[in-house]
């Protein structure tokens, strides 16, 4: 999403005015209810708080947090001021053209420290109710109905009688579980044996399918990018039934042969932040490169399986790096990244978000480049990240 740049300068022909007619096509909602006002004279973007709305009467200090300062409450430069009842800041455009999990810029305000939780008045379109819910900035009404399509999906959650099992592609579905377009020998998945979701009662059935789907594929090797928990076991109720984690027989068995690469685990386990919005760092090619390692190794076997805890961010991120150097095209590793939001356990992810990790990686746009494997090859056997032998055995490997 070039709301990230160019479709946010693009759509921007909205001011004050304009906003506050086209407002009534939503909810009746103005302005103040959305939160964010756009002025195309010089390509910013205001914030408002309205304290009567937000009844907020008594706060020192107000800010603004999102994707585009790391969520930070203190970050430099983002303190509102108060005006007539109205706490506003105003930014450039571009300062805020990072997206979140819903594909466009998210954030909160922060009053004296405390994040504030989103009120019901602001509508459909400029809020996201995922797991954690925000406000969002999408470039225009028309952007502003696509977040709030998706927001059904992500509010969503699934029960088990919403799969249709047993069927094998709602086994799949349930588990997050398939091949890494562009290989034959890498499946991704949710995590074999720890519950994410324990409040969730698919969970049971989601942790016995990935092992039942895992065994089935004969899954030999695993890459396991939330770290090592096989000490860390627990138990947790559902509808009164106490259900106790164990690790699956097909993994105790990789486990034995030495086949798990805890990736990252002696020095930094990948996390959400690094994965999606410092993909051009030096640790995140580290990852790269002993993720790489490890699947070239022919000590250890394929069919292999990469996941983490939920089996979308982290595992998403490296899955379409590795689909794209085995020369899967952009339309194919988006449509399998969007297919994690099928799950139903009230998270959801945009392929913009995995757009704008790439985006970064390669340094040009990946839906538009003309050959996405060759881009992406460049930058890692360029900055001496992989080397051409080894980028061609680990395609020789997964394929």
């Amino acid at each position: 999403m070039k709301l990230h740049c160019f479709l946010f300068a693009a759509m921007l022909p909205v001011v004050f005015p304009v906003v506050a007619a086209a407002a009534r096509t939503t909810q009746d909602a103005t302005p103040e209810m959305r939160c964010v006002v756009f002025d195309e004279k010089d390509s910013s973007v205001c914030f408002v708080l309205d304290t009567a709305l937000w009844q907020l009467r008594q706060a020192a200090t107000v800010s603004v947090a999102g994707t585009f300062n790391f969520w930070d409450a203190d970050a430099e430069g983002y303190r509102m001021s108060f005006d007539s009842g109205q706490w506003k800041l105003r930014l450039p455009v571009d300062s805020v053209d990072v997206p979140g999990n819903c594909g466009r810029p998210e954030y909160k305000f922060v009053a004296d420290g405390k994040f504030l939780d989103v009120p019901d008045f602001v509508p459909q379109g400029w809020r996201f109710d995922n797991s954690q819910p925000c406000l969002v900035i999408p470039t225009d009404e028309k952007d502003a109905k696509a977040v709030a399509s998706a927001n059904k999906k992500a509010s969503k959650i699934k029960n088990i009688i919403d799969f249709k099992l047993p069927d094998k592609r709602a086994m799949r579905q349930l588990c997050n579980f398939r091949l890494v377009p562009g290989t034959a020998y890498l499946y991704r998945s949710y995590h074999p044996f720890k519950a994410s979701r324990p409040d969730n009662s698919t969970d049971v059935m989601r942790l016995r399918y990935v092992a039942g789907l895992s065994a089935e594929a004969g899954i030999a090797s695993d890459i396991c990018l939330s770290g090592d928990e096989t000490d860390s076991l627990k138990s947790y109720e559902i509808n009164r039934t106490e259900i106790f984690e164990t690790i699956p027989d097909y993994y105790r068995a990789i486990m034995e042969k030495g086949d798990v690469l805890y990736l990252g685990a002696d020095y930094a386990i990948p996390d959400y932040q690094v994965v999606y919005y410092k993909s051009d760092s030096d640790l995140f090619s580290r990852w790269v490169k002993d993720l790489v390692s490890f699947i070239i190794d022919e000590k250890h076997p394929v069919p292999m399986s990469i996941h983490c805890r939920l089996g979308t961010d982290r595992t998403g991120v490296f899955c379409a790096v590795i689909a794209a150097i085995c020369g899967a095209e952009w339309e194919d590793i988006a449509k399998d990244y969007a297919e994690s939001s099928e799950m139903g356990i009230g998270d959801y992810r945009d392929p913009l978000l995995l757009k704008y990790s790439l985006d970064k990686l390669v340094g040009c746009d990946v839906s538009e480049v003309e050959d996405l494997q060759s881009a992406i090859i460049r930058h890692f056997t360029e900055n001496g990240i992989l080397t051409a032998d080894e980028i061609t055995r680990l395609q020789d490997r997964l394929n």
